[in-house]
Parts: C-alpha cells; sequence; structure tokens
C-alpha cells in the first residue's frame, strides 16, 4: 500500500507543510513494522504514526491521539517548551 504524503505527515508532530522529503527519509524496521525517520537541521525526527501501527495497525492515529492526551505526555511538552521556547507563558499552558 503506498503513503499518502498526509499520512505520513501526521506522526511527525508537524501541522504544516511536512519538513521531509522522499529522498531524506530513512527506514527502521523492527518487529516486522517498518518505521519511518528523517533528520533536518541537525535534528531526529521519527513517526509516531508508524510506531503505534505495533498497537492498532488498522487505526494508528486512535493511539496517538491518546499519547497526546496523556499526563505524562503533556506534562513532558511543558517542561520541554520550558527549556526550548524563551516565548513560553507556563501560566497559559497550566490552564
Amino acid at each position: 500500500m503506498r503513503r499518502r504524503d498526509t499520512e505520513l505527515s501526521t506522526g511527525w508532530g508537524q501541522i504544516a507543510t511536512p519538513p521531509y522529503s522522499r529522498h531524506n527519509m530513512k527506514k527502521i524496521t523492527t518487529q516486522g513494522l517498518q518505521i519511518y525517520t528523517f533528520q533536518k537541521n541537525e535534528s531526529d525526527y521519527i513517526s509516531l504514526t508508524d510506531i503505534a501501527k505495533y498497537k492498532n495497525k488498522d487505526e494508528p492515529a486512535d493511539i496517538v491521539k491518546n499519547w497526546m492526551r496523556s499526563r505524562s505526555t503533556i506534562e513532558y511538552l511543558g517542561f520541554w517548551e520550558k527549556i526550548n521556547n524563551p516565548k513560553f507563558k507556563l501560566v497559559e499552558f497550566d490552564q
């Protein structure tokens, strides 16, 4: 089955134009799954959607949605923003 760009972009943490092209993507195969990765500006990215297919092959987006709602993920994202984004407003984030 051929992937569409919109399917790939859901796993990259990017909503706008996906920051990858086919030539800079790499594939990891583990436990029978193909997981795509790419590098941009010396940062590595991995497809959450591809990882989620381990739990739910037919609806990996449901797994990603659940990850994004979990308390530990929200706390991690807040911490990451605090240390990497000087304009981050912690008070607004906590509301």
